[in-house]
């Protein structure tokens, strides 16, 4: 996986010819929505999820970016992301908080009528704490991954709209992909997964 982001990285820089040529700094804010794992397998407590049964538990993230631009429509940078998260089943809930650094590469497939559509990949370390309880009383779980660290490798893609020459808006979503014990148990399956849903607003430098 790594020598797949190298090349990313890399090849891009002398494939393409450095037409734009644009620096940015981008800032994202957004909804953290733990993903259900069916392969989580556990009859008594299965996998952890946001909004289990309606429950009001969706947490935010913000995430800091700078980019550079490689060609007309090919970007690649380093992003740095704060955030918290939460999860629950029928019978106990967790809570989180992690941080990411990530390398990523965007590239915007098309313009109509001044809305680009674009699709991310992004590689990088996430370090994170996760606690678990009980519902019916509140009382905290013993579990057997409360901190960590995992490679993560994320994708999505989103919409985009420049309000000014050095100013842009957009609405994006990624699905990023982890090891298991992220929400403060590892059953063992090997993954997490979270969505981060976002508005970002990007300065062209």
């Amino acid at each position: 996986m790594k020598k797949i982001f190298l090349a990313i990285l890399l090849v891009p820089t002398f494939v393409f010819s450095q037409n734009k040529g644009d620096y940015f700094f981008q800032y994202n804010y957004g909804q953290v929505i733990d993903r259900y794992n069916k392969d989580d397998v556990n009859p008594y407590s299965p996998d952890v999820q946001s909004e289990f049964q309606g429950r009001d538990d969706i947490e935010m993230g913000t995430k800091y970016s700078f980019g550079y631009y490689i060609s007309d429509n090919v970007s690649i940078g380093f992003d740095y992301m704060d955030a918290k998260s939460s999860g629950s089943n029928a019978i106990e809930y967790y809570n989180g908080q992690f941080n990411a650094a990530n390398i990523f590469a965007i590239y915007e497939m098309k313009e109509s009528n001044g809305i680009t559509f674009f699709g991310t990949l992004s590689y990088g370390h996430v370090e994170f704490s996760s606690k678990r309880f009980f519902i019916y009383d509140n009382s905290q779980i013993s579990s057997n991954s409360e901190e960590g660290t995992s490679q993560k490798v994320s994708y999505g893609g989103g919409i985009s709209y420049k309000i000014d020459t050095n100013l842009e808006l957009s609405l994006s979503i990624t699905n990023s992909i982890l090891d298991d014990g992220f929400d403060g148990w590892d059953h063992g399956s090997g993954t997490d997964q979270y969505l981060y849903q976002s508005i970002g607003v990007r300065i062209y430098l």
